[in-house]
């Protein structure tokens, strides 16, 4: 409708800002959880620039809990992580395409990550929060 299209204008003239908050709360999770052992943080490659609009933590496969596990766990802290996107095999639209072949890495990787709270309003405080009830978690 007209009134999407305007109000997706107004947000891309807003851009630049959005992608520097999110830039920002990326930096400050690599900070936050860089030694974090057990898990995979997001890798950029030369050729790509990520505007993290999802910032995905998987969990080596040693770690005992898994996705949802964690999930509720966050959540009784009152933090909001999601599922990364389902693998797309999964989805009506491919599962005919899909019918017979086996996905391990897209299943695995669907079922060992979080997306963890990426609202550029998140301050450094939030993040460390996000990131220490995360390791803590972990660790039990």
């Amino acid at each position: 409708t007209n009134l999407e299209a305007a109000i997706g204008l107004a947000q891309l003239e807003k851009i630049k800002i959005h992608i520097r908050n999110r830039l920002r709360i990326a930096r400050s999770y690599f900070e936050e959880l860089k030694n974090v052992e057990s898990l995979i943080l997001p890798v950029e490659k030369k050729y790509a620039k990520s505007v993290y609009w999802m910032f995905n933590a998987t969990f080596k496969d040693y770690v005992k809990l898994d996705r949802d596990s964690v999930l509720r766990r966050l959540y009784k802290y009152g933090i909001d992580a999601r599922y990364v996107p389902y693998p797309l095999n999964t989805l009506p639209p491919y599962r005919k395409i899909a019918r017979g072949k086996k996905f391990p890495i897209a299943k695995k990787i669907f079922s060992r990550t979080n997306s963890l709270p990426t609202h550029e309003n998140l301050t450094q405080s939030d993040i460390k929060y996000i990131c220490n009830k995360l390791k803590h978690i972990l660790q039990q």
